[in-house]
């Protein structure tokens, strides 16, 4: 649990987070678990662990620090989310927990005057009862941006909405890493595998799915093939995480796919800071890969996948007259040790360790088509960055 320092105050709150809990991405013949969801979607667990973490959030940041109203304000709060079902409904689950009183009418009358330009036959039935509520259980309706997927460097730089992601893709697949990955799923991982599924020619990138598959499966409590003991069972999602991440050892794509946000985040603190703009508490809902990027370029990666519906927090206190930072990693709170030797470091040392970081010409290196123009830009050479 999360001790906050009663020296300083706290003024600000960006939260980027996965999903929760969703149904696989691919369909196979041998689950045969009772999804209720189509592919990819969030299911009834994922939409209780936002739900829990929009709750347990309004206990700290609204209840015990007053960082925002409890009751919504538009101008304290910024609700973004990639352009996926999971991940829209999971921002949604998250500020029912968040806000949970919505409005009431003005006044008594309003419930005779508020109505559509045509007749309601379930009028009566409707008001008595809602009372004065706006909304059954006074739900709190909440504006959450959306940008269209090819156009999202923000939440999915590593994406095609970066063009030169692809040839990225390409060198990562050259790498000595990740041709051993390939050679030790071949070597001992494939023959298991289709023979515990009853499947063939399973290549590297079906067997990602496939451990996607297998890892949803299990987190809601479906059997999974008797066939995939704990062992193979373990490689299929150490193989997954690992098909996850490999884009990143090359750092110019680790660089360009976090760029965007860490620039918002830091416009965000200065706004702050400076009194340009009144939100308080801006929260982005996104994915997996995501996260790992964003870790990564802070040297905070352990290796292990973002399990469904981490958070990533990155709080602004005020001590004294300083600004400063607390960045907090699935309730634990990390200490960045190529900027502070403390727990909360100096948003000036953050923000400078930052800048050296973001590309800031993003979009026009993102429309670069050949990886080599991208490195002679400046003058710089191709980076393997190991996991």
């Amino acid at each position: 649990m999360i001790v906050f320092l009663a020296s300083s105050d706290l003024v600000g709150l960006v939260q980027i987070a996965r999903h929760g809990a969703r149904s696989p991405l691919k369909k196979y013949s041998w689950d045969k678990s009772p999804w209720e969801v189509n592919l990819g979607e969030l299911t009834r667990e994922g939409s209780f662990q936002h739900y829990i973490i929009g709750k347990e959030f309004r206990e700290r940041y609204i209840i015990k620090h007053h960082l925002i109203n409890s009751t919504l304000f538009l101008p304290e709060v910024y609700i973004r989310s990639t352009d996926y079902h999971r991940t829209i409904m999971s921002a949604q689950a998250q500020m029912m927990g968040f806000f949970p009183e919505g409005p009431e009418l003005l006044s008594q009358s309003m419930n005779s005057k508020a109505l559509p330009p045509f007749d309601i036959s379930i009028l009566n039935d409707t008001i008595s009862e809602l009372k004065l509520k706006a909304l059954p259980y006074k739900f709190q309706p909440i504006p959450i941006d959306v940008y269209d997927k090819s156009n999202d460097n923000l939440l999915l730089g590593y994406s095609t909405s970066c063009q030169i992601m692809e040839e990225f893709v390409k060198d990562s697949q050259e790498n000595e890493e990740y041709k051993e990955w390939v050679l030790n799923f071949k070597n001992d991982i494939k023959g298991n595998l289709e023979k515990a599924l009853g499947m063939e020619n399973i290549d590297f990138d079906e067997a990602s799915f496939i451990g996607d598959t297998l890892e949803c499966m299990k987190f809601h409590d479906f059997d999974i093939p008797a066939g995939i003991d704990n062992g193979l069972y373990e490689k299929m999602i150490e193989l997954k995480d690992f098909s996850n991440r490999y884009l990143f050892n090359i750092e110019p794509a680790l660089k360009l796919a976090t760029s965007a946000f860490y620039m918002q985040l830091l416009e965000t603190f200065d706004d702050i800071i400076y009194a340009r703009s009144a939100t308080k508490y801006k929260v982005y809902i996104t994915h997996d890969r995501t996260l790992i990027g964003l870790l990564l370029a802070l040297d905070l990666w352990n290796i292990k996948n973002p399990p469904f519906a981490t958070t990533l927090l990155f709080e602004l206190h005020k001590e004294n007259s300083e600004y400063k930072v607390k960045t907090i990693y699935n309730d634990e709170v990390i200490i960045l040790d190529k900027i502070s030797k403390s727990e909360l470091c100096s948003y000036k040392d953050f923000k400078n360790y930052l800048d050296s970081w973001i590309d800031k010409n993003f979009e026009e290196s993102c429309s670069i088509k050949d990886p080599q123009q991208y490195f002679n830009k400046d003058k710089g050479i191709l980076f393997d960055r190991q996991s």
